[in-house]
């Protein structure tokens, strides 16, 4: 089984697309020394582009369906870098770093559980970050920057939800057709294993690359990375628009013939 050329031509669209964007907002680096927002929003950025890069190569070899934890990832990413590009950006990119400490404890946490590190490594572990993350704060301190206040309850980063971030920025769409269907297949729930039913059923199990379709995915790319390197675009006053938007067209250009195309195998 191989891709059908409407949609090898819109992964190479995507392709396009991704070079473009990054080749764009390249024009950020040279500001990266202006606060921790700053550094922090082009770090967000090049890891959008990155996952980017992984759903067109897992796509090309036929795991669409796989590619949806990707575009979920892409999903939150995006809603991220538009909170901190909102308002109080360095303040908020200092609350997002801030994390890190809470991962890093629970992941020795739970080395520490399972034999896998020492009560004593971990204390000194911590110890040595502790130490490297207070001269940082004070150092941000003395530039008058310190961490924003949580926005909500919840134990993420922002303490608000990836559904709160999404209606917050007039995204419901996002959610209720990307972010929570795509969260089937990173849950494993019992709409992950559809098509693992109908193949058992059938007697015909197929292990590898299926070629479903990748529209939806890249569509969920697309519009996600577009809004990220809009938000990038006004932060750093960087002039791009109309280069984005030139790049965007080709994108829309290569997603509408591969819709037109789907519609004429279904012969609907």
């Amino acid at each position: 089984m191989t891709l059908p050329e409407d949609q090898r031509e819109l992964l190479a669209a995507f392709g396009r697309f991704l070079r473009g964007h990054m080749e764009t907002m390249s024009a950020a680096s040279g500001q990266l020394g202006d606060g921790p927002a700053a550094f922090l929003l082009y770090a967000m950025f090049v890891h959008q582009i990155q996952l980017g890069r992984a759903l067109q190569e897992i796509c090309i070899g036929g795991h669409a369906q796989e590619g949806q934890m990707i575009a979920r990832a892409l999903v939150g990413g995006a809603l991220d870098i538009l909170l901190v590009a909102e308002a109080d950006s360095h303040s908020r990119a200092l609350l997002y770093v801030t994390y890190e400490s809470r991962v890093r404890q629970e992941r020795a946490r739970v080395l520490v559980k399972h034999g896998h590190m020492t009560q004593q490594d971990a204390d000194a572990r911590e110890a040595k970050a502790v130490a490297e993350e207070t001269a940082k704060s004070a150092a941000h301190a003395a530039a008058g920057q310190t961490p924003a206040a949580k926005l909500g309850r919840w134990p993420t980063w922002s303490g608000l939800t990836d559904q709160g971030l999404a209606t917050r920025f007039n995204k419901e769409g996002w959610y209720d057709l990307f972010y929570s269907p795509f969260s089937d297949t990173a849950h494993t729930n019992v709409a992950a294993i559809a098509d693992e039913i109908v193949q058992i059923s059938q007697g015909n199990i197929t292990i590898g690359g299926r070629f479903d379709n990748p529209w939806l995915v890249v569509v969920t790319a697309t519009e996600t990375i577009s809004h990220s390197s809009e938000a990038l675009d006004r932060f750093f006053g960087l002039g791009k628009v109309a280069d984005l938007e030139a790049i965007d067209k080709d994108m829309l250009t290569g997603l509408g013939k591969s819709a037109a195309a789907a519609r004429r195998r279904a012969g609907t």
